[in-house]
């Protein structure tokens, strides 16, 4: 997310633009969120994982193929969706697990979200700084699709083991 402005600058559009652009990641936060509060009590979790994951993987491999107004702003609206259904599920997951332990599991997310966004952000750094957006949205689209399966099945087998029917629409 960090790199859509700036790969916006890099093909000539001023900074005002680069960020209007992008301030589709909030209308995407807020249409996608009231989604997935309505989907959330029909669909099982880890389908609501991999429907994130899936808008996460597809925003980035659109900036992969190519960079303008258009496709920085449906890559920001999807980056919103991506957020609202797998990080959500994600967060109620982790305040489910030990009910007692709450606020550290909660701290322990943070931490992890944090540190990897951090982590992240220098990874790709060299990679924006020579300009080669489309090798860096590549990679985030690759890096999406493990992650969104290590987080459905670890979800799915959870709910498995812990008892969890399955819901049905």
């Amino acid at each position: 997310m960090p790199f859509l402005a700036t790969a916006l600058e890099h093909a000539g559009y001023a900074a005002a633009v680069a960020g209007l652009a992008i301030t589709a990641y909030g209308l995407g936060l807020w249409l996608f969120t009231k989604l997935v509060r309505r989907l959330s009590g029909r669909w099982p979790t880890p389908v609501l994982m991999t429907v994130g994951g899936a808008q996460l993987c597809a925003g980035f491999a659109i900036v992969a193929v190519h960079v303008d107004m258009a496709t920085v702003a449906v890559t920001a609206l999807l980056l919103g969706g991506g957020w609202s259904f797998l990080h959500s599920s994600l967060q109620t997951w982790a305040t489910s697990v030990v009910p007692e332990a709450r606020g550290t599991t909660i701290a322990f997310f943070a931490c992890a979200l944090f540190v990897g966004s951090a982590v992240a952000s220098w990874a790709a750094g060299p990679l924006a700084e020579h300009g080669r957006y489309a090798l860096l949205f590549g990679l985030a689209a690759a890096a999406a699709i493990p992650l969104t399966a290590a987080a459905a099945l670890t979800r799915r087998r959870y709910g498995t083991l812990h008892g969890e029917l399955p819901r049905t629409g």
